[in-house]
């Protein structure tokens, strides 16, 4: 079935009206459109989108304080969201929309019903200038019963593990080659330890090889402590063994500090937070 009569069947299937949500109770904390609460019949993520083109064009508005993205895609029912306030949010016909942003930077994303959600790369939407974006979506396991291709597929960091869909005895780790298979998608599961596992859907394309790299999202961070010398450093209510020159592991999360100096007295006493893959220095000047 070609891709094009699958989406069209994904219409049918899962269309549901959205509407552009108005004042501060329809907007996330982001700023964006807030997506629907109902948890009813809602299909399970098999499909992904993609940017395929994005482009800024001649025309210019006559709004001073804003820029219109237009986006295209066979996709249906998009919703979107951005770091920053998005003004309003225009569907003009059958995949085509009008976004409406201050003008800036934003890193938009767009979620669709039975579509993981894309982040569209960070970008400086200038005022009154036009923008033109193409966006395509893919179903996982549609795969060519003729067609082959190949697939590098990285990790950031390396030396993750991966799980194949529908092939349950499959062992890699990154970086691997799939060398001579189906063309078409497959979804993924890449995992390492002290790192969210991420599951994504990759395409291999008829003929060719390509290379997708995968980012995973670290469960940890960094303490880097600029302390006297000989101060105790106690992190979470046990005491740490401080290296000079490396940064202290810890988890991502809240964290409760003391530092004290030579029988006991308090130095510092504080709560950190250490965002995933991030150093938080934590200085106390001599006294």
């Amino acid at each position: 079935m070609k891709l094009t009569n699958v989406l069209a069947l994904t219409v049918l299937a899962f269309s549901f009206q959205f509407t552009y949500a108005q004042g501060t109770s329809g907007r996330t904390s982001a700023g964006g459109l807030i997506r629907p609460n109902t948890k009813e019949n809602v299909p399970v993520l098999n499909g992904i989108m993609k940017v395929d083109s994005l482009w800024e064009t001649t025309k210019i508005i006559r709004e001073d304080d804003r820029s219109l993205l237009i986006v295209h895609s066979e996709v249906p029912n998009l919703v979107f969201e951005s770091n920053r306030a998005i003004t309003k949010v225009e569907p003009k016909s059958s995949g085509y929309w009008e976004v409406w942003l201050p003008f800036g930077s934003h890193i938009l994303k767009v979620d669709a019903v039975g579509f993981q959600r894309l982040e569209m790369p960070a970008r400086n939407y200038a005022r009154k200038r036009v923008y033109e974006t193409k966006i395509s979506g893919i179903l996982k396991n549609q795969r060519s019963a003729t067609d082959k291709g190949n697939l590098v597929l990285t990790s950031t960091p390396e030396g993750a593990s991966i799980k194949l869909d529908g092939f349950p005895d499959f062992k890699g780790t990154t970086p691997y080659a799939f060398n001579d298979y189906a063309s078409g998608t497959y979804m993924i599961t890449v995992s390492k330890e002290k790192y969210e596992p991420k599951e994504v859907i990759v395409f291999i394309e008829k003929g060719k090889t390509t290379t997708e790299n995968i980012r995973l999202a670290a469960q940890f961070g960094f303490l880097n402590f600029d302390v006297p010398d000989g101060a105790q450093v106690v992190v979470d209510n046990q005491t740490a063994t401080l290296v000079r020159g490396r940064p202290f592991e810890v988890a991502a999360g809240i964290h409760r500090l003391a530092i004290r100096a030579g029988g006991g007295i308090s130095l510092k006493d504080t709560t950190v937070v250490v965002p995933p893959g991030e150093t938080v220095q934590v200085r106390v000047p001599l006294r």
